[in-house]
């Protein structure tokens, strides 16, 4: 205040004619961040991958040392091929499944030789995986869901030790029975049959 100013006045009339001190005004607390959602589990593919629907005939489910397989098609005269099936991998390019093969490379997948799937004279499958649809992706809505094989009849397996919790999200290709061809990518890709009533999908 400014006494001086006001001096001789009475004790009333200086603050008055001083003027009382500005009141200190806080600044108002920033707005609260939105909250932000947990993702589930469950990550991207890893570089290379090549997992996906192609041409809406063939699906892949890329694992770490195998692949799952769906194949259907018609080629020729009414040839139908049917396929359910899980190849090995015998090198970085090649797998290996029965009476055919899965080779990969310059931006590509294809399928050759002759299936019993298939039949005799199958033409084989090529197709840019670049093209490829991304799989369906599903929440695991159980407790605990186990993966099972798949045998060489494209049935359903043996249990294979493996298994995802609720709120994992994994991949799901084509129906085996009551179960879907499924994969989890963590810190590897796991593949297998998943109970279709343990996911969730859109």
């Amino acid at each position: 205040m400014n006494f001086r100013a006001c001096a001789g006045l009475s004790l009333i009339a200086a603050f008055a004619c001083a003027g009382s001190p500005e009141p200190v005004v806080e600044p108002p607390p920033p707005p609260a961040p939105p909250p932000v959602m947990a993702e589930p589990t469950g990550n991207p593919a890893p570089p290379g991958d090549f997992s996906g629907t192609y041409e809406g005939k063939l699906t892949l489910l890329q694992g770490e040392n195998s692949v799952l397989l769906t194949l259907s098609d018609v080629f020729g005269n009414a040839h139908i091929c049917e396929c359910s099936e899980e190849g090995q991998k015998t090198s970085d390019e090649r797998y290996q499944f029965q009476g055919f093969v899965l080779e990969t490379g310059d931006g590509r997948v294809w399928l050759t030789g002759e299936p019993a799937c298939c039949g005799a004279g199958f033409p084989g499958f090529s197709a840019r995986i670049s093209e490829a649809a991304p799989l369906e992706r599903c929440t695991v809505n159980a407790d605990k869901a186990r993966f099972r094989g798949l045998t060489t009849s494209g049935d359903v397996g043996e249990d294979s030790g493996a298994y995802v919790v609720k709120g994992d999200v994994v991949e799901a290709g084509a129906d085996v029975g009551e179960y879907r061809m499924s994969r989890f990518v963590g810190k590897a890709r796991t593949i297998g049959l998943l109970p279709t009533a343990d996911l969730a999908c859109p």
